[in-house]
């Protein structure tokens, strides 16, 4: 493949991701449109849970086990949205590869989103996974 043909595969890629998006954001918002006003309360509160869990993770240090806490609180908060949007309570919709604490595989973890999820035995957020399988 020569440089012009990467480029174009580079933006047929971005334009794929971007329309992506795109249908993900107006299947939420009309998912959004559908709940109750108190449904719609809980899923804003919930959000704002998460922010500021993973506002208050940002401050450990990388090797900071301290941190696992808040990731307990950050994962229940999780299935606590999973639920108040209506989806079934799934770990493999959770975004925890994105976290500034893990180490996992983010790229892989992308590409099999909701299908199968990758850790690393060194992550200190998913280490002990590899552990106990």
């Amino acid at each position: 493949m020569n440089e012009s043909e990467v480029r174009e595969l580079a933006k047929e890629i971005q334009e794929h991701k971007k329309e992506q998006q795109k249908k993900s954001s107006e299947f939420f918002i009309e998912r959004y449109k559908n709940l109750s006003k108190t449904q719609q309360q809980e899923v804003q509160k919930l959000h704002k849970q998460r922010y500021d869990i993973e506002k208050h993770m940002n401050t450990y240090a990388l090797d900071d086990k301290n941190v696992l806490l808040h990731f307990r609180e950050w994962k229940k908060n999780e299935f606590l949205l999973q639920e108040a949007w209506g989806f079934e309570k799934n770990e493999l919709y959770h975004k925890d590869f994105i976290l500034k604490h893990c180490s996992c595989g983010s790229m892989d973890n992308r590409d099999d989103f909701g299908i199968k999820r990758h850790y690393s035995a060194s992550c200190i957020l998913h280490g002990d996974k590899i552990q106990n399988q």
